[in-house]
């Protein structure tokens, strides 16, 4: 009688916590070995890409963050409100900036140029200086820019321009400067 091909391999009892225990290898057995696994080389980019794009865009916000650092870029900002009255007539069409990392300093450009001098004004509320500024003169990607080394401008405590003394005046709801032809004041929204 012909022996069979395979012969029936003995179950084994399960272990009590749910998992079958292996039976050794008899030492004069011969064990199927399977080959090791080739990684199969590809272009080198594959391997070292990841890292380099990771390197790359790293590097790229550490100098953009640098540039921002020294060079703030000026945005719009709607608080607090800006409104300025020129001999006696109020307005509100000031355009309020804010430099990008510097959150004590505000710089308001008036929509024209009023007495050949005022334009642009900077505020320092740490500080507590007002300024007339004479405007900035960088650009960061199309946007007004200042540097962070630039003076603040003329500052106008206790200055006489056009026949009157400017005064300046750091409440805990506004700011307030003004002479006798030109008040500017700006103002938190939250009440």
């Amino acid at each position: 009688m012909p022996e069979p091909l395979e012969q029936p391999v003995p179950q084994t009892p399960a272990d009590p916590a749910g998992e079958a225990r292996e039976e050794p290898v008899p030492a004069g057995t011969d064990v199927e070995q399977t080959p090791p696994v080739k990684r199969r080389r590809g272009h080198p980019f594959r391997e070292w890409g990841g890292d380099a794009a990771i390197a790359f865009f790293s590097l790229l916000a550490i100098i953009l963050g640098a540039l921002i650092w020294f060079q703030p870029p000026l945005f719009r900002s709607s608080s607090p409100r800006v409104t300025y009255s020129f001999l006696g007539k109020a307005r509100q069409d000031a355009i309020l900036y804010r430099p990008v990392a510097m959150p004590t300093r505000y710089y308001i450009k008036l929509p024209y140029e009023l007495q050949k001098t005022y334009r642009w004004f900077s505020v320092d509320l740490r500080r507590e200086v007002c300024a007339i500024f004479p405007g900035p003169s960088r650009s960061f990607f199309g946007l007004p820019a200042i540097r962070r080394s630039d003076p603040l401008g003329l500052d106008l405590e206790f200055r006489h321009l056009d026949n009157s003394e400017w005064r300046v005046g750091f409440f805990e709801d506004s700011i307030v400067f003004s002479n006798a032809i030109l008040s500017v004041r700006l103002e938190n929204n939250a009440k």
